[in-house]
């Protein structure tokens, strides 16, 4: 029987960092492991998902389980766990027939409803906090570090507004140079991090790094006033700098709150989007009724996955 275990944004930003930690060391045997801003799942085991299961996996993966509602990224996040289960063969049929119906079921949703209509995502809340607090001016100097689906919105939104004083800082080149290339930006390898901090005035992180990036020390002691923006689960900044009067911190709880508002409009597109759910998981049903006819009453597992 597969199973669900972790949470999401009704933890805390902390209960959450915790939960990943305590969740990492089950991550054995049959396992896709979802790990974004917002949420720490993990679904493991073989055979049938039980109802409850499957409708979360569903709901979450057309944007109703999100913080922002009907925000576009977690369609991409599940598919990306579930691809990364696959290839380091930790997937069974089980978990494979799971969530290659909770996908269907997002894509669905999402042609068919205006739930995901409009731009509200957390990369639009960071630029909401710039404006917001000042910062996002052209002759700014902008750091973002990590390659993630946020970091590659928020280069493509201050490239837009003209803020050409851009630098990417991330562990890999090869994954960084497309980017540099296309919004004009510097690289530079994580391992110098604290060295360019002097020279900048907005810090935007979001990495999938499993602890801090920096220690308090790392940051200059002069009288700039700079922003910093960590969009990271866990977190890469420490918190502590946001005490400091020269920085401003924004965690992604602070930017939610920025954005929350503009969501009601959304509201009304929920009642189709579960009716569509509803479809699907009748549809999965159906379907693991017949796979148990045709393997005799109980689903097939792999044999050669890995434990």
């Amino acid at each position: 029987m597969i199973e669900k275990i972790g949470g999401d944004q009704l933890l805390t930003l902390e209960e959450r960092e915790d939960l990943l930690h305590q969740i990492q060391p089950l991550c054995t045997g049959p396992h896709v492991l979802l790990h974004t801003c917002n949420r720490v799942e993990l679904y493991r085991g073989t055979g049938r998902a039980p109802r409850e299961v499957a409708l979360h996996l569903f709901r979450v993966t057309a944007g109703l389980e999100s913080s922002l509602i009907g925000e576009n990224h977690i369609q991409g996040q599940v598919k990306r766990a579930y691809m990364s289960a696959v290839r380091e063969g930790y997937i069974s049929p089980g978990l494979h027939h799971l969530f290659q119906a909770a996908l269907r079921t997002g894509k669905r949703v999402r042609r068919e409803t205006n739930l995901s209509r409009g731009a509200i995502s957390h990369a639009h809340g960071a630029l909401k906090v710039m404006e917001e607090t000042g910062f996002l001016r052209p002759e700014n100097r902008f750091l973002v570090v990590g390659t993630t689906d946020i970091t590659r919105q928020i280069l493509a939104h201050l490239f837009r507004r003209e803020c050409f004083f851009l630098t990417l800082c991330n562990r890999t080149k090869e994954h960084a140079l497309p980017l540099c290339g296309t919004y004009n930006a510097s690289w530079v390898p994580l391992k110098n991090l604290a060295t360019i901090l002097p020279a900048q005035t907005v810090i935007v992180s979001a990495t999938g790094a499993p602890h801090y990036l920096l220690t308090p020390e790392d940051f200059p002691r002069d009288r700039v006033h700079r922003l910093i923006i960590d969009l990271a689960v866990p977190r890469d900044i420490p918190p502590e700098i946001g005490t400091g009067h020269s920085y401003t911190l924004y965690n992604t709880e602070d930017v939610e709150e920025k954005i929350s508002h503009s969501l009601g409009q959304r509201q009304k597109e929920i009642f189709p989007a579960m009716k569509i759910i509803d479809e699907e998981y009748a549809a999965f049903e159906r379907s693991c009724f017949t796979r148990q006819l045709f393997y005799g009453g109980h689903y097939h597992e792999a044999t050669n996955r890995k434990s």
